[in-house]
C-alpha cells in the first residue's frame, strides 16, 4: 500500500485546488497535522470548548475553506465529512451534457453484471440497471471530461477509466455495492479489490428527475443525493492507506413510471490506462449465470 501512495503522489501535479481536494479525501484525517507542518491537529469537527474565541474562529474559517471552495469557477460542497463526500455544481456544461446523452441516444446499453472467477458474466438481481462503454479518450470532450476529474484530484487523465453510461428506467435500481470491491453485507468488509484500483468515483447526473426520485444513498451515511443535471458526486473508495473504504457503499434507488435516469461514471484508478485507448471495444462473452448478488467488482452502473 506504500508504493501505490508513492505512486500517487508521483502523479500528482502539484495544483493548489486539486492537491486540497485529493489531501482531504484521503490523507488529512482528523489528528493529522496542518498544512502548515507545525504540528497542530487538524480536527475534522472543531470543540469549542478547547479553543480561545480568535483561535476557534481562525478554525473554524480554515475548516469552511476546507470543507467549501471552488474547482476552476465551480463550487464544491462537502455533503459528508467523514470520509469526505463532495458535490461539484455543473461539473459538466450543458453543451457535454448534450453530447453524453446524444450518445446515448441509439447506444447498445447492456444489463449490468459481475464476472466470476472463470471469467464469465453474472447476472444479478441486485443490479437491474443498464449501461455502454464509451472509448478511453473517445474524441475532445470525453478527454475534457477524464482531464477534469483527474485534476479535481491532482492526478493525470491516464488514471481514469473509460467513461461509462448508465440508463435506469423504471423500476431499475443498483443495490448496495462498492466500487473497489465486493460488499459482504455479513462481515461489513469489501473484498475482491483488484487492479486497476478504483481509489474514487465521480458521478455525474445526466438529467434532472422529480424530488426522491433516482437518488444516490449512502447508508453508511446516512446521505442521500437528489440528481441534478450535471452536477457531479465524489467520493472516496480508499482510505488514506489505500484500503477499501467500507463507509462508502452506496445504491441507486428505483425512478418511477415515465422517467429515465442517465448518469456517467468516472472511476479514478492508481494505474496508467492510456493504453485502453488502443483497444477495440471488447466483444461479449456468451457464457451467462443468473445469480443473486455474489460476483467480482461490478461491471456496470453506480450511482
Amino acid at each position: 500500500m506504500a508504493r501505490r501512495s508513492r505512486r500517487l503522489e508521483e502523479q500528482a501535479p502539484g495544483l493548489p485546488e486539486s492537491f486540497r481536494l485529493r489531501s482531504v479525501l484521503f490523507g488529512r484525517q482528523a489528528g493529522a497535522r496542518s498544512p502548515g507542518g507545525k504540528g497542530k491537529e487538524n480536527h475534522a469537527i472543531v470543540d469549542g470548548r478547547r479553543l480561545r474565541p480568535r483561535r476557534k474562529r481562525r478554525r473554524l474559517q480554515e475548516e469552511t475553506r476546507e470543507l467549501n471552495f471552488t474547482f476552476q469557477g465551480r463550487p464544491v460542497r462537502c455533503l459528508c465529512r467523514e470520509p469526505r463526500v463532495y458535490a461539484v455544481d455543473g461539473f459538466l456544461t450543458d453543451a457535454e451534457v448534450d453530447h453524453l446523452l446524444g450518445e446515448a441516444r441509439g447506444a447498445a446499453f447492456e444489463g449490468s453484471y459481475t464476472e466470476d472467477d472463470g471469467g464469465n458474466r453474472v447476472v444479478s438481481e441486485q443490479r437491474t440497471s443498464t449501461f455502454f462503454w464509451l472509448g478511453k479518450g473517445a474524441d475532445v470532450r470525453c478527454r475534457a471530461i477524464e482531464a477534469r476529474a483527474a485534476e479535481l484530484l491532482g492526478l493525470h487523465a491516464e488514471c481514469v477509466e473509460p467513461l461509462q453510461i448508465v440508463s435506469y428506467t423504471e423500476g431499475q435500481h443498483f443495490d448496495v455495492h462498492h466500487d473497489a470491491g465486493t460488499w459482504n453485507e455479513e462481515t461489513g468488509a469489501v473484498e475482491g479489490a483488484c487492479s486497476p484500483l478504483r481509489i474514487a468515483t465521480l458521478f455525474v447526473y445526466l438529467n434532472d428527475l422529480p424530488e426522491g426520485e433516482g437518488r444516490t444513498e449512502f447508508p453508511a451515511l446516512g446521505l442521500s443525493v437528489q440528481p441534478r443535471r450535471g452536477m457531479a458526486v465524489l467520493w472516496p473508495n480508499v482510505d488514506a492507506r489505500g484500503v477499501p473504504e467500507p463507509r462508502t457503499i452506496h445504491k441507486a434507488c428505483p425512478v418511477a413510471a415515465g422517467q429515465r435516469k442517465f448518469g456517467c461514471n468516472v472511476w479514478i484508478t492508481d494505474s496508467n490506462l492510456s493504453g485502453l485507448a488502443l483497444l477495440p471495444k471488447p466483444k461479449k462473452k456468451k457464457k451467462k449465470k443468473k445469480k443473486k448478488g455474489g460476483g467480482k467488482r461490478s461491471k456496470g452502473a453506480s450511482g
